[in-house]
């Protein structure tokens, strides 16, 4: 189903990085995970990052990424062609003798090979296995990012007789590499992995700047002659793309609220009188799409969109998505989502071609009740994890017992048979907690105030301050508590084993994306123990998902969008309790 151009191959970082939202393109593709090897310390540690955010590395088995370790001419070429989004699956044959079709880079190789990027030795051998050199990196780099010398002149003295020159002056005019020193670029040396990961995200910066791509958010008016019509401009596009836009696809795309990553390019104008430049659009890719158009056929011709919000009484057909919204009665056709939340009432009929990682359903409901066509598909769906939204929070009756200061500890309603959780001491510990670790790591960039009800009230002191950031200080953090949580909050409010027997999870949601963890996930109930990289963990997780569809890119973006974020405690069943939620207010 997967469709790509090299013009589009940049989309997956590019636009991560223009927009800053911390989004893998990828469909089905997990939060980012870190390397047990690679600390925030590294000097290559935020490219690695990058490229394993955006789906483009994994690592060993063993939890490694091997930053030191030189880098085969095989894994190079699969971190390369990941990074140009190329199809390694349907590739033309390559005649390297060395290398057959069982071999697991195969198909990397035969795209990059396919895409004119890389031609192997003069003996037909392409020696996967074999230490990929700086001068070899230099030359692939460059025909892979369209990058050009220009008039600069060769610095380093080891390389002026290279067959691999221009290529070298080409990383080094777009500051790509600057040798390893002055003089010298060493281009029989052999490439790192985290070098590599340095080299190609850095080319993959010019790329980006050269071809003046941008994000942007568009209502669609129409469809003519093969352009997409947005307020006060038509856009071409890309080849990729043309089966999205189609005209068959214009009524459901009409006045739909679409995500773009556009390309914009200036031609000149042969005039012997000044004249403005030319200056077209091109779309290049689609971070998310809003539906309007009720009762609409939508086929999305395989392209793939992380975040899709339906309409009412829609058809979608051959789409893959990370996280797919309905509203009403919705049609699935050879659709992929990794995440499908279901609003309200609304059902879904899909068919046998369709898959589902996650299906986040209303509170109270099962599966049955949102699949319209549940008995013919239902053994498709058996590894399908079901999840209940958080149930909407209803203000106790008069006459329930109070919070006291601290707020939001509401007590036995107005009969006296149902009860809220009481966690109101459980938020301020862990508003506490956090305030304290910030401190011991000598960051200052927001304060949580005191409870106010169920408010929690937050104050941005650094707005400045970069998300990304944020997550490097969560990987590296010593001084958070999380080891003796339940110990110190017994310390501080007494009996910690009941209250913790009592919660089933709590949810994060911001920007309408809900993280739901079980207290299980990380307290060891035999040993009140806490997974310390799973709590990490999990808050990089919610970042990433909090960030979805949005541009924020540093802390005070929060707070100037008003970006909604709510903390729901939910009870088990067995309790007879209802949940609580706190609300995050900024001051």
């Amino acid at each position: 189903m997967k469709k790509t151009t090299k013009k589009a191959f940049n989309v997956a970082i590019a636009s991560v990085m223009a927009a800053g939202a911390v989004v893998a393109v990828a469909p089905q593709a997990s939060a980012a995970k870190s390397f047990s090897d690679v600390p925030a310390t590294n000097d290559h540690y935020a490219d690695i990052t990058k490229l394993v955010e955006a789906g483009h590395i994994n690592g060993f088995e063993d939890g490694t990424y091997r930053p030191n370790v030189s880098v085969t001419r095989g894994q190079a070429a699969k971190i390369i062609a990941n990074v140009l989004g190329l199809d390694t699956t349907n590739v033309k044959d390559v005649n390297f003798k060395d290398l057959q079709k069982s071999n697991i880079y195969y198909g990397p190789i035969a795209a990059l090979a396919e895409a004119g990027i890389i031609n192997g030795f003069e003996d037909n051998t392409y020696r996967p296995n074999g230490t990929l050199t700086r001068g070899q990196m230099a030359k692939i780099i460059a025909l892979a990012f369209e990058l050009k010398a220009g008039e600069t002149v060769n610095p380093f003295t080891d390389s002026a007789n290279s067959i691999y020159a221009d290529s070298i002056v080409a990383l080094f005019a777009n500051e790509v590499t600057k040798g390893k020193t002055a003089t010298s670029f060493a281009p029989n040396d052999a490439v790192t992995r985290g070098q590599l990961a340095s080299f190609v995200i850095r080319a993959n910066d010019v790329y980006t700047a050269n071809k003046n791509i941008v994000e942007t958010k568009a209502t669609i008016k129409g469809i003519e002659n093969g352009k997409v019509l947005v307020a006060g401009e038509e856009l071409e596009v890309a080849s990729n793309l043309t089966g999205f836009f189609a005209a068959k696809n214009a009524a459901a795309l009409k006045d739909a609220e679409l995500t773009l990553v556009v390309e914009y390019t200036t031609a000149e104008v042969a005039s012997v009188t000044p004249v403005a430049a030319l200056v077209t659009g091109k779309i290049i890719g689609v971070k998310s799409a809003k539906f309007v158009a009720e009762g609409t056929t939508f086929d999305a011709d395989g392209v793939e969109v992380p975040l899709v919000e339906t309409a009412k009484g829609m058809t979608l057909q051959n789409l893959i998505a990370e996280e797919l919204v309905i509203a009403g009665n919705v049609v699935l056709a050879n659709v992929a989502a990794e995440t499908v939340t279901i609003t309200g009432d609304a059902k879904i009929t899909i068919d046998k071609d369709t898959t589902i990682t996650k299906l986040v359903i209303p509170a109270g409901k099962k599966i049955e009740d949102v699949i319209a066509n549940y008995a013919e598909v239902k053994e498709q769906l058996a590894n399908v994890k079901v999840e209940n939204a958080p149930a909407a929070t209803t203000p106790p009756a008069a006459g329930g017992g109070g919070g006291g200061a601290t707020g939001g500890g509401a007590g036995g309603a107005g009969d006296g048979t149902t009860t809220t959780l009481d966690v109101a001491n459980l938020v301020t510990f862990l508003t506490g907690e956090i305030n304290s670790g910030l401190t011991g790591l000598n960051k200052n960039y927001l304060t949580i105030g005191k409870i106010e009800g169920q408010n929690i009230p937050l104050t941005i002191t650094n707005g400045d301050y970069e998300i990304s950031e944020v997550k490097k200080d969560l990987a590296t953090q010593k001084e958070l508590k999380f080891t003796s949580l339940v110990v110190d909050y017994a310390k501080q409010y007494g009996d910690a084993g009941r209250l913790f027997d009592e919660i089933e999870s709590i949810t994060i949601n911001a920007n309408g994306h809900p993280a739901t963890y079980t207290i299980a996930e990380f307290i060891d109930k035999d040993t009140n123990d806490v997974e310390e990289g799973d709590v990490k963990d999990g808050a990089k997780e919610f970042i990433t998902e909090a960030l979805k569809g949005t541009s924020i890119t540093k802390i005070g973006d929060f707070k100037t969008k008003n970006t909604p974020i709510t903390l729901t405690v939910t009870p088990k069943s067995s309790t007879g309790k209802s949940a609580v939620t706190y609300t995050v207010i900024y001051k």
